[in-house]
């Protein structure tokens, strides 16, 4: 009996331990998943930037950081070419688009053309509502308020269309007026951002992420001023105050120049809330990339398929993800503004939509 009550009281003992132990445990991952859930939820905590970087309200001298690379062994992607569209031969022409985005209400594309107004074929249109098979719909246009209309990106539920201007280094929202349409003369504008405050002095493409109901951060991609060291992708969260361009508003970006991105030229950004991730192109360079808000690599995407140094396609201005015209419920479109000359010339008009199929493989 006397044996029995002694390990009774040893077993109580390691039992009594383990427990204490286990909360100690618990207590560690219970703070890192708060700390990350906190980052994420709390308007006025800054933003988790891998390698990058945070600011909040006026920004001060800081170093841009690096994005890390895919861990070894790694799948590999590539693309596959569903449908090619030009829109140089459209009845009103897009010769160099730059923006693209999805209405899944109409189940059109919108395509944005930040430098036709510097060319012959201006007609005072730089806004086009495509078919998903490449025929034109509609030209419409997006001067009122701004110069040129670079990136798009459209939020079905709020019914307005973002839009980066580089010329006044600002994004827009543009909101239909009675006639119920985004581009035409009763738009309700709306100057939403300054994104030279935060350093981003030639932003091309333009994004967002919405959640419960509503869009509380901002992303753009900028190329830099033709330095192809300056390459970053710019994300901005709300505040507590739940509006933009207020000094509660939080910034983190990362770049896209160095290794192993490589962009000389970072037009478009995309982000999926189905994967909760950004997708990335350069007009000069070929590789897709797929990231973290806060830059680490998830996929490099190969599109060899479609583009390579030295043939019509050398890159993409802007992409998205949409319903195919294959019956896929997902395909990836890329827009491809082809050469960029400045000044503009009589001979610029190459721009193609190209839809495509993502696979694994070499």
């Amino acid at each position: 009996m006397q044996w029995s009550i002694e390990r009774t009281v040893l077993v109580f003992a390691a039992m009594v331990w383990l427990a204490i132990l286990g909360v100690i445990v618990g207590k560690n991952v219970g703070s890192g998943a708060a700390a990350a859930e906190e980052a994420t939820a709390t308007g006025t905590t800054a933003l988790p930037s891998q390698n990058g970087e945070t600011q909040t309200g006026v920004v001060e001298s800081t170093t841009a950081g690096v994005a890390t690379g895919e861990p070894a062994g790694a799948a590999t992607w590539r693309v596959e070419q569903v449908r090619r569209s030009s829109t140089a031969t459209w009845p009103t022409p897009s010769p160099a688009p730059t923006g693209l985005t999805y209405d899944a209400k109409t189940k059109t594309l919108l395509v944005s053309d930040g430098e036709v107004d510097e060319g012959p074929l201006w007609r005072g249109r730089n806004l086009f509502v495509v078919a998903r098979n490449g025929d034109l719909r509609a030209a419409r246009t997006l001067v009122k308020a701004m110069n040129e209309g670079e990136g798009i990106s459209w939020y079905g539920p709020g019914n307005v269309l973002f839009v980066v201007d580089d010329a006044r280094t600002a994004i827009f929202t543009f909101g239909a007026g009675s006639d119920g349409m985004i581009g035409t003369l009763d738009d309700t504008v709306l100057r939403l951002l300054e994104t030279e405050r935060w350093g981003s002095l030639n932003p091309e493409g333009v994004a967002f992420r919405a959640q419960h109901g509503r869009v509380n951060m901002l992303i753009w991609s900028d190329a830099g001023m033709r330095r192809g060291d300056a390459n970053r992708i710019f994300a901005v969260k709300q505040g507590r105050d739940h509006r933009f361009g207020t000094d509660d508003d939080v910034m983190s970006r990362f770049s896209t120049s160095a290794p192993p991105f490589g962009y000389t030229e970072n037009e478009g950004v995309f982000y999926d809330p189905r994967r909760k991730s950004l997708f990335l192109v350069s007009s000069e360079q070929c590789p897709i990339f797929e990231t973290t808000l806060g830059g680490k690599i998830l996929r490099t995407i190969g599109t060899s398929a479609i583009c390579a140094p030295g043939t019509a396609t050398t890159g993409f201005s802007d992409l998205v993800f949409a319903p195919g015209t294959d019956g896929s419920p997902r395909r990836l479109y890329l827009a491809d503004h082809g050469e960029d000359h400045d000044p503009f010339q009589r001979n610029d008009n190459d721009g193609e939509v190209y839809e495509v199929k993502i696979v694994a493989g070499p």
